[in-house]
């Protein structure tokens, strides 16, 4: 009974040694889950981070970018556009101040302002819409950046509550004869529709592709 029990103990032992042995590779392999799962945490919150960015990259591309090129001057030289969205530009869309009506008399006013009618230095009234409801003003000259701008104002006629202007932008006192009407009025729109002001930077040659 000795043996017997002598060789089922042997054996049982054998038998465990085999076991262990093949435990010993997937117990040292069972480390790297621990850091996998922490390779693969990372990832998950570099992915919520990039979805996060992808977010507001989207919500940025839908929205007016704020420095681009608006245009050329007649020379062929960069126009740039800076928008301020941080100006006081009264939102085009509140029908509770502005009727269709209105909306549509201030867009085909803007189509008609010319490059040339606004390099004056006299602060004053320069126009007045078709259908009297808006007026083109020069609001004096202003310094950004030490460059002198003119500062030309859209604005509302009559009696409002809050902001009356409904266009904003600042060309550089130097650009007087090389600005097209197009790149003009392009800012004025930009301006209205973007509820920003729009300041105008000439730059460098346009490169012809």
């Amino acid at each position: 009974m000795t043996g017997v029990k002598l060789a089922k103990a042997f054996g049982f032992l054998f038998m465990m040694v085999i076991v262990c042995s093949k435990q010993i590779p997937e117990e040292q392999h069972s480390t790297y889950p621990a850091t996998d799962e922490a390779h693969f945490t990372s990832h998950e919150y570099h992915d919520q981070d990039l979805k996060v960015n992808v977010g507001e990259r989207l919500i940025r591309a839908a929205a007016q970018p704020v420095d681009y090129q608006g245009g050329a001057t007649i020379d062929n030289r960069q126009v740039l556009f800076h928008l301020n969205t941080d100006a006081q530009i009264a939102n085009r869309n509140d029908l509770k101040k502005i009727t269709r009506e209105k909306r549509n008399d201030l867009d085909q006013f803007m189509g008609m302002i010319k490059a040339n009618e606004i390099f004056t230095r006299n602060a004053g009234t320069l126009r007045n819409s078709p259908a009297k409801h808006f007026r083109l003003d020069m609001q004096g000259m202003v310094k950004r950046n030490g460059r002198d701008y003119h500062n030309m104002q859209v604005q509302m006629n009559g009696k409002r509550s809050g902001s009356s202007t409904y266009a904003n932008v600042l060309v550089p006192k130097d650009a007087n004869g090389f600005l097209a009407d197009r790149v003009i009025r392009r800012a004025f729109y930009d301006s209205s529709n973007g509820n920003a002001a729009v300041t105008l930077e000439i730059g460098n040659k346009v490169v012809q592709g």
